[in-house]
């Protein structure tokens, strides 16, 4: 029963750590298509947050920040020259 449970264990952590790394790729792909949408539109924030699954600003701006380093008017300032 012991050998049960701890396997059971094993499985739970697993799939714990599947569980975030799926959602650390969702959202550092919604970063990658957010920074492209900003380089290459003029489109505010609130439509290119809406356009990548976001309903509040608020949560995407923090998001983007925590992800990207810079929020995304600065991000978006500082390339676009590049």
């Amino acid at each position: 029963m012991e050998s049960q449970l701890r396997a059971g264990g094993n499985r739970w952590t697993a799939t714990r750590a599947e569980y975030y790394a799926r959602r650390y790729y969702v959202a550092k792909w919604r970063m990658n298509v957010a920074c492209r949408l900003l380089r290459e539109t003029g489109g505010g924030l609130t439509e290119i947050s809406s356009r990548v699954g976001y309903t509040d600003v608020a949560s995407f701006s923090r998001a983007f920040k925590a992800l990207v380093g810079q929020s995304p008017s600065s991000w978006r300032s500082g390339k676009s020259g590049t």
